[in-house]
Parts: structure tokens; C-alpha cells; sequence
């Protein structure tokens, strides 16, 4: 869990972000970022190789979809983005075989939800405009054996659903602020908080609640 709004996570300068969970997977922050005092403070990734590392272990990796997994992050994506520029990802590049996941922007201000497994490789594209460019948006990913889905906001409806039930036999490390893991592919964006779930996957009724417990932060 980092949240930029809180010093204990970020304290407005410096490479590391503490993670709030108690779990200790800190992220590296490393390229074109800079700090902003913003929406109670937010990190403006520049988008050139601008990235937050994670590395892979026990605490956030999962073998098979059969535990799920929720991912959190609000941003604001700008307009003039490259397709597949990546929010997040915790997906290898082809050296690794390609093994994981991410959810990554596309054309007219959709998204994609890649997916890698043993049996299953997907890039699934929402319809265009489920964000507004140069808004502050929450995005939700829920991974789980059966059907995985991508939410923006609190709205109910997923903007992407996507049949995952699959193993995975290699782990990448989680990362914020690329699409595949060294395909160059850095969104240029700026963002507050970010939440990894290892083992929940969030229901709407959840994510709503994290909604409205954040959007006066980030003006909605």
C-alpha cells in the first residue's frame, strides 16, 4: 500500500516508498520522476524510463489464478500518451516467457488487461473513452480463476471482463509506471496511491468504498 498523500509512505523526496501494509515490499523509484505537493502530494512520472520496482516474493506472488489478486491505483493519465504505455505490471518480458499480468492504456483513452499464463496469453482492450485524459481516475484490476476484471471509478460495470484461469511458471516483479517488463513502453503520468491484494478480490461494494473514501482528494 503506498500512498503519497501520507509522509510516512512518501516523505516528498528520495527512491523509496514505504509500503503502509506491514508487509515491507517497498518500491525503488527510479528515471524522470519528481514529487508534487498536488491533491496533498503525488509523483509526476516523466515518462521517458520513469518506474517504481517492486521485487517479486512470496508476499505478493501467486503459482495460479486460483488465489486472486486486486490492484489499486489512482491516476491521472495525460493526453498524448503512446498505445500500451503501462499503468502497472507484474509481467516478464519475452526473456521470461512473458509469465504474468498488467493493465496498460490503448487508443482514444481505453485500457488493456494483459494476461500470461502457461496456456492463456491475452490483451484484452476496453471501448474507447472509459477515462478522461488529464483526470484523476481510480482503476481497479480484479485477477481470479473464472473471469477477471478491470473497473474505473466506482462504477459496478466492468470496463473489460476477461475469462483467466491459468498457472504461471515463472514471477516478474511488480512495477508501476510500465507496460512489459523492459519494453520500454512508461506512461507519462502522475499518480497518488497504489494497492496491491494478494489473496482478495475486491467486490464492487469494496471498491466503491475505497472510491469515495479518496476522490476529495483528487477532486471528484
Amino acid at each position: 500500500h503506498f500512498d503519497i498523500t501520507n509522509s510516512s509512505s512518501y516523505p516528498g523526496s528520495g527512491s523509496t516508498i514505504t509500503d503502509l501494509s506491514g508487509s515491507g515490499n517497498n518500491g525503488t523509484l527510479s528515471g524522470d520522476y519528481s514529487y508534487s505537493s498536488s491533491n496533498s502530494g503525488t509523483i509526476v512520472m516523466g515518462g521517458t524510463n520513469s518506474l517504481v520496482n517492486i521485487s517479486q516474493n512470496s508476499t505478493i506472488n501467486i503459482s495460479n489464478t486460483s488465489t486472486p489478486v486486486s490492484v489499486v491505483i489512482w491516476a491521472k493519465v495525460p493526453a498524448g500518451y503512446s498505445n500500451n504505455d503501462g499503468l502497472w505490471n507484474k509481467q516478464l518480458g519475452g526473456g521470461g516467457g512473458y509469465d504474468g499480468f498488467r493493465l496498460s492504456v490503448g487508443a482514444t483513452n481505453s485500457l488493456t488487461f494483459g494476461f500470461n499464463g502457461v496456456s492463456q496469453n491475452y490483451n484484452n482492450a476496453s471501448g474507447t473513452n472509459v477515462f478522461t485524459a488529464n483526470t484523476w481516475a481510480m482503476f481497479t484490476t480484479v485477477i481470479q480463476a473464472g473471469t477477471s476484471y478491470v473497473y474505473v471509478n466506482e462504477n459496478s460495470t466492468p470496463v473489460i471482463s476477461q475469462t483467466t484461469s491459468d498457472t504461471f511458471s515463472s514471477q516478474a516483479n511488480l512495477q508501476i509506471g510500465q507496460s512489459i517488463q523492459g519494453d520500454g513502453s512508461y506512461l507519462p503520468m502522475t499518480w497518488g496511491q497504489f494497492r496491491y491484494y494478494k489473496g482478495k478480490a475486491l467486490s464492487t461494494s469494496e471498491i466503491s468504498t475505497l472510491f469515495n473514501a479518496d476522490k476529495t482528494t483528487y477532486g471528484l
